[in-house]
């Protein structure tokens, strides 16, 4: 798969993550927590992540799928720029900034 071919199919995935966020469904967090890796070594950081395992600088699956449902529950209209997110690709890892 080409590099712009990998860098769409991260774009889909976080337009996933999106439209969980535009539905605030607590029925659907399963299926978002999917689309993330289901390893001890996940990292997810937040607006409030100063220190990794604290506060929302999330280590594991669990950790993560804490934040996301108070964020659900409790955030703002949270759209994230999908279209001009910068994702990188290198192996079979990916990262993106927006």
């Amino acid at each position: 798969m080409s590099k712009d071919h990998q860098i769409e199919a991260v774009r889909a995935v976080f337009a996933k993550f999106q439209e969980g966020y535009l539905k605030r469904d607590q029925a659907m967090l399963d299926e978002i927590m999917d689309l993330f890796i289901h390893e001890d070594d996940l990292e997810l950081i937040g607006t409030g992540g100063h220190k990794p395992g604290q506060d929302e600088w999330c280590l594991g699956l669990s950790m993560a799928r804490g934040v996301v449902s108070s964020d659900w529950k409790g955030w703002g209209d949270v759209r994230y720029d999908v279209k001009e997110a910068r994702i990188h690709v290198l192996g079979d890892a990916a990262w993106l900034a927006t």
